[in-house]
């Protein structure tokens, strides 16, 4: 992995997964890293804190709950190979990102890669046109420039945001904004009793009676499909598998039209 036209970077090492966790332990680095899978397969990504980055792949990928469903598939395929990892580092994070930039417009969309569309850092730009709509150079270069992520993180803007936060206006603003959300609920509510024209009711052989206000609650309640549930709706006399539930019946109760004047 080469970014020939990168500026800012530092460094770049590669070496086993493991080992390279255990080099920049204690260490905050930012760079852009190439995680290869097996022979050929690989991943490309950045982050401002490598350590901690690595770390997470390495432990997502261990529990099988890697955020990239492809990553955790080609691992689990391969019988969990010893990951290389390839660094490069970077000066601030806007290099790294517009570093990483380059190298998914040069490699995504190959077989090889394994980075998704919507779970890489930025889309690629108008080099890769093919794979559909794309944020151009300008706008990528302005959203990444060192300038406009100092400006985000200043102090100057930070004490803006702490100062209206705790201000009477803002407190206002957030009481009438919770007061909104409860309306909505009720409203949302009033809605579903309004929609509801028929109630379900199973009746068990120890003489209990469950109530459902949908189908879908009922199957799930069971244990089944939704049409499932309707193909035991139509029977006239229990199934074998009801019986086995204790079930004597399923029953739809129409009810009258609501609202209506």
């Amino acid at each position: 992995m080469k970014d020939t036209t990168a500026t800012n970077q530092l460094t770049s090492f590669s070496g086993p997964l493991l080992a390279i966790q255990k080099s920049l332990r204690g260490r905050r680095i930012t760079g852009v890293y190439r995680m290869s899978i097996g022979a050929s397969d690989y991943y490309i990504g950045s982050s401002s804190h490598l350590a901690q980055r690595l770390r997470q792949h390495q432990s997502n990928l261990n529990s099988g709950v890697h955020p990239s469903r492809v990553v955790q598939e080609t691992y689990d395929r391969l019988e969990r190979p010893e990951i290389l990892v390839e660094v490069q580092v970077y000066e601030t994070h806007g290099a790294a990102l517009l570093a990483e930039q380059r190298l998914l417009d040069r490699y995504f969309g190959n077989a090889r890669c394994l980075n998704e569309l919507g779970k890489v850092a930025l889309p690629p730009s108008r080099e890769s046109r093919s794979h559909g709509k794309r944020r151009s150079e300008t706008s990528m270069r302005h959203a990444t420039s060192p300038a406009h992520l100092a400006q985000l993180q200043s102090q100057a803007n930070r004490a803006k945001i702490a100062d209206w936060n705790s201000s009477p206006g803002a407190r206002e603003h957030i009481a009438r904004l919770a007061k909104a959300k409860r309306g909505c609920r009720e409203f949302s509510a009033k809605l579903r009793i309004a929609k509801q024209v028929a109630i379900y009711s199973v009746s068990y052989s120890d003489g209990r009676t469950e109530v459902f206000t949908s189908i879908r609650h009922a199957a799930e309640r069971l244990g089944l499909s939704y049409s499932g549930f309707r193909k035991w709706l139509a029977r006239e006399k229990p199934s074998d598998r009801m019986k086995s539930l204790g079930i004597l019946a399923i029953t739809r109760t129409d009810l009258e039209q609501r609202g209506a004047a």
